[in-house]
């Protein structure tokens, strides 16, 4: 296993066409398995996940409007990304936002941070300046406890996120409250396949029902944060330093009781639990994608087919089959 600390400036995901009048950024979708501690307030959040771009989709931003895209602003709050737009000296006048592709909105999958993320990027490559670093970002108010969905919107690579720092100074006197942590990077063992789980007609909670949801939950007790570190590092990371995917997935069931889980998977629907449960008679480990309702389990290759079998069998249900890893092909 290798890992490798955060670069000082990210990918831009796939930046797809370029011309002097307009710029496509390519973004993924992610999967957020979890946030480690949210024992404080404001929460320091953190989490592990990686990207999917077998679910993905493009940003087009362009001086002139876009006939066959569709608008931005089905999909977000344009006052939101125009603000963060002109807080890091970016002009949005006579500017036209769009989206190529699926979004994948109330899932669990990031949509908000991940299409805000390609917007920001498109406009900082037209206006000719480089695009931006996490920290950059998270400071105009991208994301959320964590940085998670912005690092995988820029990267899809696996990271765990070490969140926002609980320190008001570190020690050399600088002021680090809300500064952004690191990352690790890792890549999944050779054989590994992580079969993210779609549903096509159930949602998740929208934006209001989400931030009422961790109002009412947070502050966690500690114990419950050192319970999600001990089984991402001791079970989840140790299974994939030495390639043993069953002690990966007893970390992950562990990292399944911990955290905020045991609370995001009581506000699950029927089908959830029926989809889950059948996968958990197959001696698979179902983890939730965030709050849901969207789940992703981690089976060798040659287990691939036996997912899709069960799958098949309950109906309202998209199998994608990832690495998170950008293919050649943008």
């Amino acid at each position: 296993m290798k890992l490798r600390g955060e670069p000082l400036h990210d990918y831009v995901g796939h930046c797809v066409r370029r011309n002097p009048s307009s710029v496509c950024v390519r973004v993924s979708h992610r999967i957020h398995l979890g946030a480690i501690d949210l024992s404080d307030t404001p929460a320091v959040g953190g989490g592990v996940g990686f990207g999917v771009p077998e679910l993905s989709c493009r940003v087009v931003v362009s001086r002139q409007a876009q006939a066959e895209s569709v608008p931005l602003d089905a999909f977000l709050n344009m006052r939101v990304l125009c603000a963060a737009a002109v807080h890091m000296g970016l002009k949005v006048e006579g500017i036209s936002w769009s989206v190529e592709g699926s979004v994948y909105r109330h899932l669990g999958l990031g949509s908000t941070t991940q299409l805000q993320v390609a917007a920001l990027q498109g406009l900082r490559i037209l206006s000719d300046l480089e695009p931006a670093d996490v920290p950059t970002l998270a400071a105009v108010g991208i994301g959320a406890q964590s940085s998670m969905g912005v690092r995988l919107a820029l990267d899809p690579t696996p990271a765990i996120d070490f969140g926002r720092s609980s320190l008001r100074t570190a020690f050399d006197g600088t002021d680090v409250r809300n500064a952004m942590s690191m990352a690790l990077r890792f890549r999944f063992p050779p054989g590994w396949q992580a079969v993210v789980l779609v549903p096509e007609v159930l949602r998740g909670p929208d934006g209001a029902a989400d931030e009422a949801f961790w109002t009412g939950l947070l502050p966690l007790p500690g114990s419950r944060s050192e319970s999600a570190a001990h089984a991402l590092l001791l079970g989840m990371m140790k299974g994939v330093a030495e390639r043993d995917l069953g002690h990966f997935n007893n970390g992950l069931a562990a990292y399944n009781r911990a955290g905020a889980k045991p609370e995001e998977w009581l506000m699950q629907a029927a089908p959830v639990h029926a989809l889950a449960g059948a996968l958990r008679a197959e001696g698979m480990v179902p983890a939730l994608s965030s709050v849901g309702p969207s789940l992703v389990v981690f089976v060798d290759a040659g287990r691939v087919p036996h997912v899709m079998d069960i799958v098949r069998r309950d109906a309202g249900w998209r199998p994608v089959v990832t690495r998170g890893e950008w293919s050649r092909e943008p």
